[in-house]
């Protein structure tokens, strides 16, 4: 009641003119000092963001492929790929459409087998001169009770030259994403 309230431009104004004082400095700076700041400091800097934004690119990848394969491998779990006698191309197309980013249907590997022991499950890369040994893989439904492994590769390209060295498990220079899903069939009918 007593007391006066100022008009919010007013106050806006104000606000900008002390925000405009704290970088006065930089008009009056004629020397390069700032140039030469940002020439050493520019090239770390994107250095380090580039390998932030390559790994975030491969993590969230391996993410994806992982769980798709854990969402379509539920669906060989519960017999309804063996019910629907799905080929292996119908299968890899499951996977891809689970998967929410844009990757080369083509591209993804499938490996879906039955094995008598999970101690039997290989856990390295099946490689053959130099590439993925799809030569290898084989393509079952199971049958109830049967101990499965749906394993899916893909190749996910690195972009930056000097992130390839450290992120690259394929001798092209690629990083192999591996997504595996193993488990004991349900007894479906």
């Amino acid at each position: 009641m007593g007391q006066r309230r100022t008009n919010g431009r007013q106050g806006a104004v104000k606000a900008i003119g002390r925000f405009r004082g704290l970088f006065k400095f930089t008009a009056h700076e004629t020397g390069g000092a700032i140039a030469v700041e940002f020439a050493l400091l520019a090239l770390p800097f994107f250095l380090l963001t580039f390998a932030v934004l390559e790994t975030a690119s491969v993590f969230i990848g391996e993410l994806t492929l992982e769980n798709a394969v854990a969402r379509v491998g539920r669906t060989v779990r519960t017999g309804e790929v063996a019910g629907a006698q799905l080929s292996s191309d119908d299968l890899r197309k499951r996977v891809c459409q689970a998967v929410p980013l844009r990757i080369n249907c083509q591209k993804l590997s499938v490996d879906l087998r039955s094995y008598s022991r999970f101690s039997d499950i290989p856990t390295v890369i099946p490689m053959k001169d130099d590439a993925l040994d799809v030569g290898s893989f084989t393509y079952e439904w199971g049958t109830p009770g049967q101990i499965m492994a749906l394993r899916v590769f893909y190749e996910w390209p690195v972009h930056t030259d000097l992130m390839r060295t450290y992120l690259s498990n394929v001798p092209d220079g690629n990083h192999m994403l591996v997504a595996v899903d193993v488990f004991k069939t349900e007894p479906f009918q």
